[in-house]
């Protein structure tokens, strides 16, 4: 994942106070995410936001009023298959995990090699890694324990 992404799903995470988006959207490329109008619509931010993303990359983003919550996820089609991390991005009292299997910051499940995407929420703002239920898609990315 490129660094740009990176800038860009954290300041899309950061700034957020309403929305038009209440499920996961999937997209490629470059987006404008729009505070008012537009195909990628978020009324909890502050300004317009520019996503874009790298040839062979998916994206998803999530605006969510009910919650006043904002989430960005990407993966690559190539894959990244490794065990995966377990991050709290909720709080220690409101745990937050990546994974239904999670107990504990840190640890490894190793028994878990998928594929993966990398997402982020204004609810925490930790970037951590999700598993996709197959090769990276559209239709995977917008399937990860991010949005739940």
């Amino acid at each position: 994942m490129k660094k740009s992404y990176m800038a860009a799903a954290l300041a899309l995470a950061a700034g957020m106070s309403t929305t038009a988006m209440a499920a996961p959207t999937a997209f490629q490329g470059n987006v404008t995410v729009k505070k008012d109008s537009g195909s990628y619509q978020c009324a909890l931010l502050g300004e317009n936001v520019k996503v874009g993303l790298s040839s062979n990359v998916h994206g998803a983003l999530e605006c969510h009023e009910a919650d006043n919550t904002v989430k960005v996820a990407a993966c690559h089609e190539g894959g990244r298959r490794s065990p995966l991390t377990c991050v709290n991005s909720g709080t220690a009292s409101v745990p937050v995990w990546n994974h239904g299997n999670c107990t504990a910051a840190g640890d490894i499940l190793a028994d878990i090699p998928d594929y993966k995407s990398y997402g982020v929420s204004s609810d925490g703002g930790v970037v951590a890694e999700y598993l996709l239920s197959g090769k990276c898609t559209a239709a995977t990315i917008v399937a990860t324990d991010l949005w739940d």
